[in-house]
C-alpha cells in the first residue's frame, strides 16, 4: 500500500475536536454492541477498496459481505457519504436526501454548538484552574469505566506500544485542559474560545508538510488556512491597524495556543494509536468497542496527568479542595455537557449525505460562544474582532468541506 495513503492524516479532523470516544459511547449505550467486523473501519480521507474501508486489499476479487451496497467515497475529497455512515453510525439513522444537510442535522448541529459553548461559559465563570477540568474529566472516567470493567480481559492484551500512546495522547489531552484553563483565567473568553478552537488546524497542517503530506491538502483547504490564520490575528485586537507584539505575546492568547497544541497533539497520536489498535490480533471485540476501549483508557490517562499536576503545585492543592467543596456540581455539569455536545453530534450524523459537513457546520460554536461571552460575561466585543470571528468561521467551513 502507498506510504502516503497509509499514514494519511486528515486536516478536517483537527478542526472538529476530538473526544470521538464521546459519540461512540452513546452509540454503544443505545445500540448494545455494534456487529462491525474487528478489521473493518471507516477512514475520512481513506481511498476506497483499502484495507481500512473494506477488510481485504484492493483488487482481491472478493466483496465485503454486507446486505447494502458498498459505501461511496469521493476521491477527489476523501469524503465518506451517507452509505459509509449507515454502516458505521446506524442509530438516527435517515435514507439519503437531496440537500447535504436536513433540517434535523442543522437543528441537532446547532444544539451541540450552544452545548459546547455552553460548558466552555460554565468553565469561564467558574475561573478554572487545572483542578476544576480535573473533576470534571473524573466525572466522565467514572462515568464510563463499566465499559473498561466489562472488557478488562481484552484490555490484558492490548499491544504494549498502545501503552505508550495512550500516556502520550492523556498528556496532551491534559495540556488542552491546562491551557484551556489558564487562558480563561487569564483573559477574555471572546479571544481564548476562537483561538483555542481554530488553531490546531494550523499545527496539524504544519505537521502534514513536515511529513510530507502536503499533497494531501486542496487548494480550498489551503484559502481557508489562510483565512484562519488573518481571523487569528484580528481577534485579539481592539482597533484595526493596533498590530503591536503586545496583543499576541500576552497570557491569554499564548495559553489558547497551548490548548490548540494540545488539542493537535491528541489528534496526531490517537490517529495512529487507532490504526494500531484496529490492526491488533488477538483481540476478539469489534472495532468500535476497540476504540471505546480506547477512549476509557484515554480518560483514565488524562485525570493522571491532571491529577498529578494539581498534586505537584501547592496552589492547584488549594483550588482542588475549593472545586469539591465549592464548586462540584458546575464541574459535574460541564462534564454532562460535554457529553451531550458530542452525542448529538452523532445523532446528526445520521441525518447528512457527506460527514464533513457536520465538521465544518459545528463550527457554527465559535460564533456562538462569541455571543455567550458578551451576553452572560459581559465582555466587549471589538469590531476587529468580531470580524476576526467571522473570518475564522468562514476559514473553517472551507477547511472542513475541502
Amino acid at each position: 500500500m502507498d506510504k502516503g495513503k497509509k499514514n494519511r492524516i486528515s486536516v478536517s479532523s483537527a478542526v472538529d475536536g476530538c473526544n470521538l470516544w464521546f459519540l461512540l459511547i452513546w452509540m454503544w449505550l443505545l445500540n448494545g454492541k455494534s456487529s462491525v467486523n474487528p478489521g473493518r473501519t471507516i477512514r475520512i480521507g481513506q481511498p476506497a477498496g483499502t484495507a481500512a474501508d473494506t477488510g481485504r486489499p484492493r483488487g482481491s476479487g472478493t466483496a465485503a459481505p454486507t446486505d447494502r451496497p458498498g459505501p461511496r467515497v469521493d476521491q477527489a475529497a476523501g469524503d465518506v457519504t451517507n452509505e459509509t455512515i449507515q454502516k458505521r453510525f446506524p442509530i438516527g439513522y435517515a435514507p439519503a436526501r437531496r440537500n447535504p444537510m436536513s433540517l434535523t442535522a442543522v437543528i441537532l448541529i446547532l444544539i451541540s454548538a450552544v452545548s459546547h459553548a455552553g460548558w466552555n461559559i460554565l468553565g469561564k465563570r467558574e475561573n478554572p484552574a487545572v483542578s476544576f477540568f480535573l473533576v470534571t474529566n473524573i466525572f466522565g472516567t467514572l462515568l464510563f469505566s463499566p465499559i473498561i470493567v466489562y472488557h478488562f480481559s481484552q484490555v490484558l492484551i492490548l499491544p504494549p506500544i498502545l501503552w505508550v500512546y495512550l500516556a502520550a495522547s492523556g498528556f496532551c489531552l491534559a495540556v488542552y485542559f491546562s491551557g484551556l484553563a489558564g487562558a480563561y483565567r487569564a483573559g477574555d473568553m471572546s479571544i481564548a474560545y476562537p483561538l483555542a478552537r481554530s488553531s490546531p488546524v494550523l499545527v496539524v497542517t504544519f505537521v502534514a508538510l513536515v511529513l510530507g503530506r502536503g499533497n494531501q491538502i486542496t487548494l480550498q483547504s489551503i484559502c481557508g488556512i489562510l483565512l484562519v490564520v488573518s481571523g487569528c490575528f484580528l481577534v485579539p485586537l481592539r482597533r484595526f491597524g493596533d498590530f503591536r507584539p503586545r496583543n499576541y505575546l500576552n497570557a491569554t492568547c499564548l495559553l489558547a495556543l497551548l490548548a490548540a497544541l494540545g488539542t493537535a497533539g491528541y489528534s496526531i497520536i490517537d490517529d495512529e494509536a487507532l490504526r494500531t489498535l484496529r490492526t491488533a490480533e488477538g483481540l476478539t471485540i469489534d472495532t468500535i468497542t476497540r476504540t471505546l476501549v480506547y477512549g476509557c483508557l484515554q480518560g483514565g490517562f488524562t485525570v493522571f496527568w491532571l491529577g498529578l499536576s494539581a498534586l505537584l503545585i501547592p496552589s492547584e492543592r488549594v483550588r482542588l479542595r475549593r472545586v469539591i467543596a465549592v464548586n462540584k456540581t458546575a464541574a459535574v455539569l460541564t462534564g454532562g455537557l460535554m457529553f451531550m455536545t458530542y452525542a448529538l453530534v452523532l445523532v446528526s450524523l445520521g441525518h447528512v449525505r457527506n460527514v464533513s459537513y457536520v465538521v465544518a457546520f459545528r463550527q457554527v460554536s465559535i460564533l456562538v460562544g462569541t455571543l455567550f461571552s458578551v451576553i452572560f460575561l459581559k465582555e466587549r466585543l471589538y469590531r476587529p474582532r468580531l470580524i476576526g470571528v467571522i473570518v475564522i468561521f468562514i476559514g473553517l467551513v472551507l477547511v472542513g468541506t475541502g
